[in-house]
């Protein structure tokens, strides 16, 4: 295997050259036999007749050695340790049997190496290991990646995000790494730089028409001008678009190239990077081949709604409908729309619509027309799927909360939205209100929910009920109903209470929650005396004290401005002060807001005082309080003083209308979100009515503050000050218990309710039948209990202590709610007491194998509009005894508590007219054989001879060779298709011996 230098001398101590290398390599590993006849090598320094002439073009052809350039090898230069390294292991992986194959060790990352970005538009993210990755996973300033400007390096170690938007030298962007297996989420700081030229890093041919020019960084839009590249110093013609993250630059050449070696120069002043960095003197060469034929392909994945197929290159459309793609049925054309991937142009998908899904199983499917970049072109190119039928339930996996109003779920696959199919309610029983949902990147597997509410960690846990949800596949399969709990952070932000208050040089400025006192300063407030339209900051000589943890007490200098000509009395009536960026003590920031500043009034006075339960009073203070104390207050009913036990400042979020789990028309009367809330909890408890017995009278309540208020004051020192203030009975029962109700007749869908209700006071139920999943949205205000709710026209009252049934007739899809009224007309939320009802499926039948489809065991079926017969156990098709005439219906059955569902019937096509114009002649292929003429050859039409099992004409081979003699018979149809039966025959065609081939 090994020679050596002479007859008498080995040289172990001497370096190998690359042409001794390449001699030793060949024959390690067998590869002396490999024909190299017609092999011209491209080196102009390995001479003819060399003794390693022979070895370099076995290893050059097979692709497993480089040159030192285009033209040179080095033959006799000496072979470097990293060139062997690479050469050796190729050698190896492709040709070695003597030693294993290398096992690449499968390494699953667990933390980020780096983030850093060396040009303005691509962020690199490097991991540990592998990781499983998608666009979805990545956040740049807040914004999502687009798929297209995402890319897993091969070895899964490695991302690439391309920036949509274009950050300045040395700007910080903020690069969010989420939810990736076992890799930390965080948010990364990436200063932004770019140091370098773009260069050249290849230049690649698909045919001879399409030129692709890959640079190291990605090139600015605008510089994509065809004037912008020479081809052996010739600007050529053609149209110019960018791929790949900006950094592939494809010529589609008007005219084609003659094969052979080329020359591009890119101009080195007009194409720039996004830095502005031209790419300078340049000059790369490359290869042209024409491609002798159209290209092949590889289906990735075909399903009933969408064909996704990989070209063995980059084919072209000529026209806009060049690359529509079709099936047929029964001679009509049924569409798909098309894409052309970015990242890998190569690849191309085709979506159809509902009505022009494919049907399950083997289909043979044709584009108008495909032309690749060498000028080859096919009409109606046909590409063969199996297309599959998806039943796989969608799979709730996570929900996360984004920010104070956002909460993000995470399902298996696409599902559809739909508002309805989440409920958030938080621990106090109070549903959210919601304002939409919309999808998270582009797989359609991430749900982001939009609420009208806060979510606040005070209200933890947070019950989140998904239920409903569907899949994006034509059978739109349901997910199992779940509900989580889910304990959330505080995302709040503060707010301030009312406006500023002036009292002398003092500032008063109150908010929602406690302040993170040491992160505020002068710079979070400015003042200005032009009602807003401009803004100071404010004289560096004032200063800061708090009242409490909430307030925020600013004393100006007793003359400020220009010319010391202002005093605070200057900023009064207008809208003359600005807060910004005071954080709560979770760090969220206020909104910067612009607030009027008014002159403290001598006492602070009470709103309506209302029972929001038997314990609990609520009323707005006139004036944001600092502080109060439960000694300050006194609660009598008559001659009967009640203990005040707690009294506490609480601020009304978005759910104040519902704080006492009322509805709405009985919330706390005047108060708006961010209002301050004075919350009185007393240790006897009232009566459900808001009054208290006393010596056996229900009596009414009342409530003062004593004389010389002691803490309850406002942050100016200004007392609250109430004077037997009648207190309102805002007071409702808890929510009533489910009803207990049952189907009492499947087929007409009539449902049974039994309710019995026992409360402490005299209420009573109402029951509604809605379409509606979303409860915020029924029926709240109430004129009079007796009223009727509901798209059926039904509403029912029941009286407390009685048990009462009655039936109604919902629709599909309805639901059944009921709630308490009092006689105040205060309610309890509704509440859903009925269960879902199954969807309608989406069963198929194929006429020709009598086959229902598409179906599992808790479906039941009807032929022809006979007796209902159930799907046998682990079934998922039927095989009918014979065709029906009429339809098929399909249905999910009912069981103890529901009834079936909608019924989906499946109407059996009318039998069509016989195909015309049909004739025979004498075939092209075998002697003493016929073929049909004028008869669709795409597999729609079918024959028979003599009476025998009819033969489908799939190709235009099975219509020119029939095997018949004279004096036989043929009929032809169309073939049966889906649930449409075959059309009558044609009139009997009899073979005479001029329709034989001689």
């Amino acid at each position: 295997m090994v020679a050596g230098q002479t007859a008498t001398t080995f040289a172990p101590d001497a370096k190998i050259t690359r042409g001794e290398l390449a001699v030793l390599l060949v024959k390690a590993y067998g590869l002396e036999k490999v024909n190299v006849d017609n092999v011209e090598l491209p080196f102009t320094d390995v001479a003819e007749g060399m003794f390693y002439e022979k070895s370099i073009k076995i290893l050059h052809s097979e692709g497993l050695i480089k040159g030192q350039s285009a033209t040179k090898f080095g033959p006799k230069e000496d072979m470097k340790r990293g060139d062997f390294a690479w050469l050796s292991a190729n050698l190896d992986y492709v040709h070695g049997e003597k030693l294993p194959k290398p096992v690449e060790e499968v390494v699953t990352a667990t933390k980020v190496v780096s983030v850093s970005a060396t040009n303005l538009k691509e962020v690199t993210v490097t991991f540990d290991g592998k990781v499983e990755a998608t666009e979805d996973n990545f956040l740049i300033d807040g914004v999502a990646v687009h798929e297209d400007n995402f890319k897993l390096s091969d070895d899964k170690k490695t991302v690439t995000l391309f920036n949509a938007a274009t950050p300045k030298q040395g700007q910080k962007v903020k690069v969010a790494v989420q939810n990736i297996a076992n890799i930390d989420t965080k948010l990364y700081d990436v200063v932004v730089s770019d140091s370098q030229l773009p260069q050249v890093a290849s230049v690649e041919t698909v045919g001879n028409e399409l030129v692709k020019i890959t640079f190291t960084e990605p090139i600015a839009t605008g510089t994509a001008s065809i004037s912008n590249f020479k081809i052996n110093n010739a600007v050529r013609s053609g149209a110019v678009t960018l791929s790949n993250m900006n950094k592939t630059v494809n010529i589609a050449l008007s005219s084609p190239l003659a094969d052979g070696e080329y020359t591009l120069v890119v101009d080195p002043t007009n194409v720039k990077d996004f830095a502005a960095y031209s790419i300078g003197l340049n000059e790369s060469k490359f290869t042209v081949t024409k491609d002798a034929a159209l290209p092949g392909y590889t289906v990735v994945s075909s399903t009933q709604q969408e064909v996704k197929i990989k070209f063995d290159r980059e084919v072209k459309a000529v026209s806009p409908a060049d690359m529509d793609l079709y099936w047929t049925n029964n001679g009509t054309k049924h569409y798909a729309t098309e894409s052309q991937s970015t990242l890998d142009p190569s690849v191309w998908t085709f979506s159809f619509t509902e009505g022009n899904r494919l049907p399950s199983g083997e289909n043979t499917l044709k584009i108008d027309k495909v032309v690749d970049f060498s000028g080859n072109s096919k009409v109606d190119y046909e590409v063969k799927v199996n297309s599959t039928v998806d039943t796989v339930r969608p799979e709730y996996q996570s929900v996360k909360q984004v920010n104070a109003r956002t909460l993000e779920f995470k399902f298996s696959k696409a599902v559809e939205l739909n508002v309805a199919n989440y409920t958030v309610t938080d621990s106090k029983g109070v549903a959210l209100g919601k304002s939409g949902v919309a999808y998270k990147g582009t797989d359609k597997t991430t749900v982001v929910l939009t609420l009208t509410s806060d979510i606040r960690a005070d209200r933890n846990p947070y019950s989140i009920t998904i239920k409903d949800v569907i899949d994006t596949t034509y059978l739109k399969n349901k997910i199992t109903d779940t509900t989580v709990s889910l304990d959330t952070e505080d995302k709040v932000a503060p707010t301030v209470v009312g406006n500023a208050v002036r009292s002398g040089n003092i500032i008063s400025i109150t908010f929602s929650e406690d302040i993170n006192q040491s992160e505020v300063d002068l710079s979070n407030f400015r003042y200005s005396t032009t009602n807003g339209s401009t803004f100071e900051t404010l004289p560096a000589t004032s200063y800061i004290e708090f009242v409490g943890t909430k307030t925020v007490n600013i004393t100006l200098p007793a003359n400020f401005g220009p010319s010391n000509s202002l005093t605070a009395a200057s900023l009064l009536g207008g809208s003359n002060f600005y807060v910004v960026d005071v954080k709560d003590l979770a760090g969220n920031k206020n909104v910067a807001k612009t607030l009027t500043v008014a002159n403290a009034a001598a006492t602070v006075s009470a709103g309506t005082v209302m029972a929001h339960d038997t314990k609990t009073l609520y009323f707005e203070p006139s004036v944001a309080l600092a502080n109060v104390f439960n000694g300050d207050f006194v609660v009598t009913a008559g001659s009967k003083t009640l203990k005040v036990a707690n009294a506490e400042l609480v601020t009304a979020d978005d759910d104040v209308n519902k704080l006492a789990k009322t509805g709405t028309g009985h919330d706390l009367t005047g108060v708006a979100v961010g209002d301050q809330l004075v919350k009185i909890t007393l240790e006897d408890a009232l009566n459900a009515d808001g009054k208290y017995t006393v010596d056996g009278t229900s009596t009414a309540v009342t409530i003062s503050t004593k004389t010389g208020v002691d803490v309850t004051k406002s942050a100016l020192g200004v007392p609250l000050s109430i004077t037997n203030a009648s207190v309102t009975d805002k007071i409702v029962s808890a929510a009533p218990v489910k009803a207990n109700f049952s189907f009492i007749n499947a087929a007409t869908d009539k449902l049974n309710i039994t309710s019995a209700f026992i409360t402490n006071e005299n209420v009573k139920v109402e029951f509604l039948v809605s379409a509606s999943s979303d409860v915020s949205a029924l029926p709240a205000t109430v004129a009079n209990p007796y009223s009727t709710f509901g798209n059926s026209g039904v509403g029912t009252v029941f009286t407390v202590g009685t048990t009462t049934e009655a039936t109604v007739t919902p629709t599909i899809g309805d639901k059944l709610y009921v709630r308490y009224i009092d006689v105040n007309l205060n309610t309890t939320a509704w509440v859903n007491i009925d269960q879902d009802r199954a969807l309608a499926p989406s069963a198929t039948f194929t006429y020709a194998t009598k086959t229902i489809g598409s179906v599992t065991d808790v479906h039941e079926y009807s032929v022809d509009n006979g007796t209902w017969v159930a799907v046998p156990t682990g079934a998922t098709s039927v095989v009918l005894a014979s065709n029906p005439s009429t339809n098929v219906k399909v249905r999910v059955a009912a069981t103890a508590t529901l009834p079936a569902s909608d019924t989906q019937t499946i109407t059996i096509g009318s039998v069509l007219a016989a195909p015309t114009g049909v004739a025979i002649a004498a075939a092209t292929i075998t002697t003493g054989a016929t073929k049909l003429t004028g008869v669709a050859t795409d597999g729609t039409v079918e024959y028979s001879i003599n009476g025998g099992i009819f033969v489908n004409i799939a190709n235009a081979a099975a219509a020119d060779d029939i095997a018949v003699n004279v004096g036989d018979s043929i009929v032809v149809r169309y073939a049966a298709v889906n649930s449409t039966p075959p059309s009558n025959t044609t009139a009997p065609i009899i073979v005479v011996a001029g329709n034989l081939k001689p």
